[in-house]
């Protein structure tokens, strides 16, 4: 028999707290909330091009998207889009222009129309021209069709062609 029944009911229960606390901790350690900024759903660092990771969805910067922000924006409106220009003054012209890649950043395109490379800032579905070159406006993509409004030397004209 313990002589002294009551030390080791003092000295177990201190244990069973001990080894409860011990618990506690691992488990918080190793818990994916703790070791990742993000909840369920992101593994470590999972979103590319400086996109954040919410909730288990990474947020992309403007120009990327996808599951991990790997995929820029622009690259699904490249090609050669056929169509006709309508301005103010003159007859309507046939026209087939180029979009491609432009040197600013994965919001950076140009239209290309075979003489002078037209710069512009892309946003989503939408861009607007920032050439320097007299040329303002801003056009859409909408699926295969670009609409393009835009103002050359005074003269207000439209392009609207298809890839």
């Amino acid at each position: 028999m313990d002589p002294f029944p009551y030390l080791a009911r003092t000295k177990n229960h201190g244990h069973m707290k001990l080894l409860k606390y011990l618990l506690l901790i691992s488990v918080l350690i190793g818990s994916p909330a703790v070791l990742t900024s993000c909840k369920k759903g992101c593994k470590k660092d999972p979103c590319k091009n400086g996109g954040t990771c919410v909730d288990g969805t990474c947020n992309c910067p403007n120009g990327f998207e996808g599951e991990t922000c790997d995929t820029e924006v622009r690259g699904k409106f490249y090609g050669t889009y056929n169509g006709l220009i309508d301005c103010t003054v003159g007859p309507d012209l046939s026209a087939g222009l180029v979009i491609r890649a432009g040197s600013s950043g994965a919001t950076s395109i140009v239209i290309d129309d075979g003489s002078a490379p037209i710069n512009c800032t892309l946003s989503g579905n939408s861009f607007t021209v920032n050439s320097g070159q007299g040329i303002t406006g801003s056009g859409q993509f909408n699926g295969n069709t670009l609409n393009w409004n835009y103002v050359f030397s005074g003269t207000s004209c439209n392009f609207t062609g298809t890839k």
